[in-house]
């Protein structure tokens, strides 16, 4: 077994992508073959031998947002999850990601089309002297379904999705946003009405649970939202439009009314990268009300054009010296994700190329008139 490339993800975790279709693990942009079933899929061939080439010291390409990072010598998801569950070489399946397509409430400004229906729309309204926004993985228009359809569109997996319902411990509900789509309102209903209320339920949400769903959440032996957010009070409308930081705080009192797990996870990205101390203070200051509070900080992993690289070295230094100042107050896990922010953002701060720079600004004069943002107005360092 060559632990330089050797992942835990492909022996523990099942992933059904935004179409459907079943792979090792959310990071993974690789090909996938068709499987009739989660069995089908556990038990192939593909993945038996996806599973020993990683053991052998191979790099398939549809990992490669594991690889870039390492190269740079950050952690990626790959050492994360080897790191918290150790060598497994008996396939057992532990965690199983269900997606519910693209739908999504935001057209947050470093997601991209295969996550965002609303983002698939921005961009078909794209100059085409700036097809190089398209040509970007995950950024192909996806199919746009209209806001009043919401409830219907991924209700073809259902059956797939229930039917393997009883094969995992922990089911993890993703997106797009899940609890804007009705079909995870009924998986949620479904596994209440079969006894399944033993399971561990995640979920990779931005806020959007309805009061009925946080209900639904409550009857389970334990719940835990990967709670995203990467901007606070008036960043939070620019980087999570259409919705306002009233709007944050109407969701985020909501859930925090439950016991639930909350892990704060923020992408750290160019529009951000000055409130990033600021962003850290306030996870950490949750942990008053809810001591089940955990953060989380990771990279974007395909949008070069939006990195850390492009923001002043001036800028980084003042945030990477801010961060430090906090460490000797955090908790050991508090800081190990801190020293891992400030490794990224020391490496993106050595990145100088102009042409992701001059990307950059093309993205910023394309997307302010599209989402109709100033971003100058609202990001110190942006000259716009």
């Amino acid at each position: 077994m060559d632990p330089n490339t050797y992942c835990n993800e492909p022996w523990r975790t099942a992933h059904y992508d935004d179409v459907g279709d079943l792979g090792p693990c959310c990071t993974y942009r690789g090909f996938r073959e068709k499987f009739n079933s989660l069995d089908d899929y556990w038990n192939s061939e593909w993945l038996q031998k996806f599973r020993e080439d990683l053991n052998q010291g191979a790099r398939p390409d549809g990992c490669r947002n594991c690889w870039v990072k390492e190269d740079r010598g950050e952690h990626s998801q790959r050492t994360d999850k080897n790191e918290r569950w150790g060598i497994i070489q008996e396939p057992q399946l532990k965690e199983l990601f269900l997606s519910f397509g693209n739908i999504c409430n935001k057209s947050c400004g470093v997601c991209r089309p295969s996550r965002s229906h609303l983002i698939a729309k921005e961009y078909r309204s794209i100059p085409k002297d700036n097809a190089w926004l398209l040509s970007l993985p995950g950024n192909k228009t996806q199919k746009v379904v209209s806001d009043k359809r919401y409830s219907g569109h991924y209700l073809e997996h259902f059956e797939a999705y229930k039917s393997a319902l009883d094969s995992a411990d922990t089911i993890y509900l993703d997106g797009g946003e899940p609890f804007v789509v009705d079909q995870c309102t009924k998986i949620l209903e479904y596994m209440i009405a079969q006894g399944m209320t033993n399971k561990h339920i995640k979920a990779g949400t931005n806020g959007s649970a309805t009061p009925y769903q946080l209900e639904l959440l409550s009857q389970f032996d334990k719940v835990s939202f990967h709670l995203s957010i990467d901007g606070i009070e008036d960043l939070y409308k620019v980087v999570r439009p259409p919705h306002s930081w009233d709007w944050w705080n109407t969701q985020h009192n909501q859930i925090q009314k439950y016991p639930f797990n909350i892990t704060y996870a923020c992408v750290a990205h160019a529009f951000n990268v000055h409130q990033l101390p600021e962003i850290v203070d306030y996870f950490i200051s949750q942990r008053q009300i809810n001591p089940n509070t955990f953060i989380f900080f990771s990279q974007i992993n395909s949008q070069q054009h939006l990195e850390c690289s492009v923001v002043p070295v001036e800028v980084m230094d003042k945030t990477i010296e801010s961060l430090k100042s906090r460490l000797p107050n955090m908790t050991a896990e508090d800081q190990k994700q801190i020293h891992r922010l400030i490794t990224h953002l020391q490496v993106q701060r050595d990145v100088d190329d102009p042409v992701i720079k001059q990307n950059f600004q093309l993205y910023c004069d394309t997307f302010s008139r599209i989402k109709n943002i100033n971003y100058g107005e609202h990001i110190p360092w942006i000259n716009q």
